[in-house]
């Protein structure tokens, strides 16, 4: 009881009580009033013999006044000394209202069942002082705390933020001002944004978190336990190569789906294709052009989904080859940027006329699409030795061809595939250039699925846009820059 007062008594005298954490209201449990009155008594003899060092603000004093009307007090001390309030009405205002000064109202209560009650019925205090040596009286009382302090979504950005605060001030204290600095005004951000902060988080949905976790499984447990190889005959079978490019096809098609996610359908076909393109800019047209049968209205907005989806497969192809072998990469680009600018100019013009109908996108019901991503580095594997079979006897000829067909269906398989034939210098030309041939190949692949699926507007703008693409990738082949 003692040290519980001198706490009590310390806080309170702080200012003169002129702090937003002086203790406004005591409530004792299990005490008799007497003996509170007498601890308390005991340490303001003990820390302020002489009276409180600092005295009430004349601005606040009317204000008091006021606030304990004629309320019975009982000073500890020598003036100036906190007062105590006993005996008090229920419905007095220093019950209720903030005191900003030395008089501590005091109310004995008969349990700590009714101290819950209390803290609850009443606004959220600022600060909760707890003094008890039961375990369960603390967590009841800390229980009504945080009930009364929050309604709706509990969350921590308040104390985490204060937190923060206060160990920029300890920076700061120790003289690393860039840090405290730099801590506080990211910290500012954060909470400034928090609302769109939390529109992302709340975008995420379970199966998204729970496909990051898989994914987190796939690359830090299964891919360290996989053998490094060669198996099999030349060029060999890499089991960790080949879990490796899994994870490259699952993690872009995750990204690519929460991006979807977050830009939402109703952005349009247009946004929905481009982001789409990334997972597979086959699946875009087939669906597209599918529901092209079924809204004919919305035949311009599909056909510019389709184009930007087929667009972005050449910015795939160039960003993987120059990622996995730079050399390939770069002497793809003079076949790549051609239908890559021309896609981006006609997706400029059609960008001008889109109306931005909302709509509901279809998307992968899974994330990751691990299947998919197996099947696509399985292929690369059975590429690499069509390529290995292919090359020493039909030469460059062969592996164009090779490329044509694979590319028809599975442009990143042959992306991969080509960047490791690559890796000889002296195929370094004909890699860049089957590159193109397999690009092109898919590209018009998905011109026919529009011709033969779409309908209406949307077949008329398809096949315009497509057949430019496919006239660009052409003439990048035969008149190279």
């Amino acid at each position: 009881l003692d040290r519980a007062a001198a706490a009590i008594v310390r806080g309170k005298g702080l200012n003169a009580g002129q702090t937003c954490i002086a203790p406004d209201l005591l409530l004792t449990v299990g005490h008799e009033l007497t003996r509170v009155v007498a601890a308390l008594r005991r340490a303001h003899g003990r820390l302020f013999p002489d009276g409180l060092p600092t005295g009430l603000h004349p601005a606040r004093r009317a204000g008091l006044s006021d606030l304990t009307g004629n309320a019975r007090l009982e000073p500890l001390g020598a003036e100036p000394c906190i007062s105590l309030g006993t005996d008090l009405d229920p419905q007095s205002p220093l019950l209720r209202d903030e005191i900003f000064g030395p008089v501590l109202p005091l109310l004995e209560v008969s349990d700590v069942a009714t101290v819950s009650s209390w803290v609850q019925a009443r606004p959220a205090p600022l600060v909760l002082y707890l003094f008890t040596r039961s375990t369960a009286a603390a967590g009841l009382v800390v229980v009504a705390y945080a009930s009364s302090v929050r309604s709706g979504d509990v969350d921590a950005t308040t104390e985490v933020a204060a937190l923060v605060v206060v160990g920029a001030g300890a920076f700061a204290g120790y003289g690393w001002l860039a840090l405290a600095s730099g801590l506080s005004v990211a910290t500012a951000f954060v909470l400034l944004e928090k609302s769109r902060i939390h529109d992302l988080v709340y975008r995420i949905r379970s199966e998204e978190l729970s496909a990051g976790m898989r994914f987190a499984v796939l690359a830090l447990v299964v891919l360290p336990l996989l053998p490094e190889g060669p198996f099999g005959p030349d060029p060999g079978v890499k089991p960790r190569a080949i879990w490796s490019l899994v994870l490259v096809f699952s993690g872009l098609s995750f990204a690519s789906f929460i991006a979807l996610r977050v830009a939402g359908p109703a952005k349009g076909y247009g946004v929905s294709g481009l982001l789409g393109g990334l997972i597979s800019s086959t699946a875009v047209t087939m669906n597209f052009s599918r529901e092209s049968a079924k809204s004919p209205p919305l035949g311009p907005v599909l056909a510019l989904g389709v184009l930007a989806a087929c667009t972005v497969l050449y910015l795939r192809v160039l960003v993987l080859s120059v990622a996995l072998n730079a050399d390939v990469g770069l002497a793809a680009l003079r076949f790549v940027l051609p239908p890559l600018f021309a896609g981006a100019a006609l997706l400029l013009a059609f960008l001008r006329r889109f109306t931005g109908a909302p709509v509901a996108a279809a998307e992968p019901s899974n994330p990751l699409r691990l299947v998919s991503a197996v099947t696509m580095a399985l292929a690369f594997q059975a590429v690499l030795y069509l390529m290995h079979w292919v090359q020493p006897r039909f030469g460059a000829e062969g592996v164009l061809l090779s490329a044509a067909i694979v590319g028809l269906t599975d442009a990143d398989a042959l992306t991969v595939s080509m960047t490791t034939l690559g890796r000889d210098p002296s195929l370094v030309p004909v890699a860049a250039r089957a590159l193109a041939v397999g690009a092109l190949s898919n590209t018009l692949f998905k011109l026919a699925l529009a011709a033969v699926l779409g309908r209406g507007s949307f077949r008329r703008i398809g096949l315009a846009g497509l057949g430019i693409l496919v006239a660009a990738g052409a003439a990048a082949l035969f008149f190279p820059l």
